[in-house]
């Protein structure tokens, strides 16, 4: 359940989840504690290729379900030796790419053969819990790309809690801190930290040292006894970090987090797919924006006498961003008449930046050197580097793989490599997505949940005024009428209403959205008198934070707050957190009802489901999705919308 005050976790809220006991719980104590000398012998045999498995059907590797085979295994645990992890998705030949598998069936000795991902997949498919570390994004995910195995197991498996990815076990046992920044920074989770950690051993070698070695982790002789050594030290600390945490889970692990091996066989799935790009139209935006760069800097170079080069010749990548380019720059703008020149605190040097750029142009709109020379350095320096980064990421396939973390407190999704999180969305940034395209044949399809994160808040805090507000207003439209007596201005309204929420002051909201302070006050007064249930939910949220005990989202999910940042963090760690489950039980619950769709998703973004889509179907598909979407969490309803169908996945928002 949740801290005192806080709406305890229900597992009738975790359709996924529940208490199986002992006798159903394939990480009951009863069931791994002892090791039967039959299933050792089994492990110890080499003339059997891999131990304890009687597949009922088909050839070795071949994809089954897993009810399909005999679980003749209490435990698996396991690790692959690949080639770069970059080149999850790239590798020419999928099969060859793993490596140097191994594994340990129960208490048994490690097991390695060179380049058979087969043996490895049939012997995970006969654990009845089958532990690694990071198992669920990269190490199933290269055996699903070998052939090995499907994702549809992989789904199959999680669902049955048959899983304990100790990364994800380590950050449930032990939340990391809530920052802006670098939540990773002081708390890491790496097989050799966790091993070092709770005294039960450390890595001998590094495979990165090997790689340079040999000039990559591909080229490493698979027969190298160092290399050898190290996937066994892997195998052998992975299954000893099992058994210390499952200790440390009293023997009983959380239906929350056997519900996040779910949602991390999700995320493997979005990686898996890809995103497939229109490559020329990419190029050309690029071709577009360098040309645009290099005709502003040539204005600067030879009007304004920033240099493109050093005392050698050389060119400078960056002319604006060395300390020559900064003098000159500063230099020119003085002659043409500016005196306000913002610095940076760091360096004194002037501040190289859009919104100085923006500044400056307006304070001097007057004087045209002035203006020409800011909107030259703008040009240059507020160039998107989405696209290039795109191009870096793109695969032999003509998609991006973006891998999925959810490294934050929270657990919010971040897609990276390449950033989909960051690609644009409302203000005409919609353009910005138009180089990712459907399958052929195929539409794309957005989802959106609406005001997910008012609707966590609410439920969260069972303020009755606040639920019966959102069955009836748009929350985000009413407060652009009150604040600028415009409808239109309902995107600006929602990020001051999830502010105040989250304990934005009125001096805070006025100044960032450039309010008039009296009527920002209004809004805090009409608020507080409202929903008084919801003020005293952040008060007591608040309490909790500063006290340093761990939130709980709603759902289950522990995150640890900074206490000295208690004040806005604990709403917004609350509200975040559960807005994100409740997108996650929205996914799970579209996995169990209609899992052949899961290989058309193609992004989750904060609160938005994109899906590549047959056309003819599209319209079916759409009622799936949002019929998943819908539902009520702690007297709350959560609802969701389809956008209009588009042949980008900019088009679906150019309407809005």
């Amino acid at each position: 359940g949740g801290p005192p005050d806080l709406p305890p976790t229900s597992p009738t809220e975790n359709p996924s989840s529940g208490d199986r006991g002992d006798r159903g719980d394939p990480h009951s104590p009863a069931r791994l504690e002892n090791t039967s000398t039959r299933a050792h012998a089994r492990a110890c045999d080499t003339s059997e290729r891999v131990s304890g498995i009687r597949a009922s059907e088909g050839p070795p590797g071949s994809p089954q379900s897993p009810h399909a085979v005999e679980l003749t295994s209490d435990l698996v645990t396991f690790d692959l030796e690949t080639g770069d992890a970059a080149d999850l998705h790239r590798y020419p030949d999928p099969r060859k790419y793993v490596r140097l598998p191994g594994w340990a069936v129960n208490d048994g000795p490690v097991q390695i053969q060179a380049f058979a991902p087969d043996l490895v997949a049939e012997a995970i498919r006969s654990g009845r819990v089958v532990t690694g570390h990071n198992i669920m994004a990269f190490d199933l995910p290269a055996l699903v790309r070998s052939g090995e195995l499907t994702m549809t197991e992989v789904h199959q498996m999680a669902k049955d809690g048959r899983y304990l990815d100790s990364l994800l076990a380590a950050r449930h046992l032990d939340p990391p801190m809530a920052r802006d920044k670098g939540v990773d920074a002081t708390r890491k989770y790496d097989l050799d930290t966790l091993g070092r950690k709770f005294e039960l051993g450390a890595k001998t070698a590094k495979a990165s040292d090997l790689a340079k070695q040999y000039g990559g982790y591909d080229q490493i002789p698979v027969e190298d006894p160092a290399y050898r050594e190290y996937l066994t030290g892997d195998v052998e600390l992975s299954r000893k970090l099992y058994h210390h945490l499952l200790s440390a889970f009293g023997g009983q692990v959380p239906p929350y987090l056997v519900r996040e091996h779910r949602v991390a066989a999700l995320a493997a799935q979005i990686s898996y797919n890809g995103f497939r790009v229109d490559v020329p139209e990419l190029q050309r935006r690029i071709a577009e924006i360098e040309a645009r760069k290099a005709e502003a800097m040539e204005i600067l170079a030879g009007k304004y006498g920033i240099p493109t080069h050093d005392a050698k010749g050389k060119p400078y990548k960056s002319p604006l961003g060395t300390k020559a380019g900064k003098a000159a720059l500063e230099k020119a703008l003085r002659e043409a008449g500016a005196t306000s020149i913002w610095r940076t605190e760091k360096t004194g040097e002037i501040e190289v930046g859009s919104d100085h750029m923006l500044h400056l142009s307006r304070e001097y709109a007057h004087l045209g050197q002035v203006r020409e020379i800011a909107k030259c350095v703008y040009r240059i320096v507020s160039a998107r580097t989405v696209y290039e980064t795109v191009a870096r990421c793109l695969h032999p396939d003509g998609r991006v793989h973006p891998r999925v973390a959810f490294k934050q407190a929270t657990g919010r999704w971040s897609l990276t490599e390449p950033g989909l999180t960051a690609m644009g969305k409302r203000g005409g940034r919609h353009v910005e997505r138009e180089i990712f395209l459907p399958d052929p044949g195929e539409v794309i399809l957005a989802v959106d949940l609406s005001q997910v994160d008012m609707r966590a808040v609410a439920g969260l805090s069972q303020d009755q005024a606040y639920i019966e507000m959102l069955t009836r207003e748009d929350p985000h439209l009413e407060i652009a009428k009150a604040l600028f007596g415009d409808p239109r201005m309902r995107e600006k309204a929602k990020a001051i209403g999830h502010g105040w929420n989250y304990g934005r002051g009125i001096r805070a909201i006025s100044e960032k959205e450039e309010i008039e302070p009296e009527l920002v006050r209004q809004f805090d007064t009409s608020m507080r008198e409202r929903f008084p249930r919801l003020v005293e939910w952040q008060t007591e949220v608040r309490a909790l934070a500063e006290s340093g005990a761990l939130l709980d989202n709603g759902f289950g999910r522990p995150m640890r707050p900074d206490p000295g940042r208690a004040h806005t963090q604990g709403p917004a760690l609350m509200g975040q957190g559960a807005a994100r489950d409740i997108m996650m039980e929205g996914l799970l619950r579209l996995a169990d009802r209609a899992p052949e769709v899961l290989p058309m998703l193609r992004a989750q973004v904060h609160d938005e489901i994109v899906l590549s889509v047959p056309e003819k179907d599209a319209t079916d598909i759409a009622r799936i999705v949002v019929e998943a979407l819908t539902f009520e969490w702690k007297g709350v309803p959560i609802l969701a919308d389809a956008s209009p169908f588009g042949q980008t996945w900019g088009h679906v928002y150019s309407a809005k």
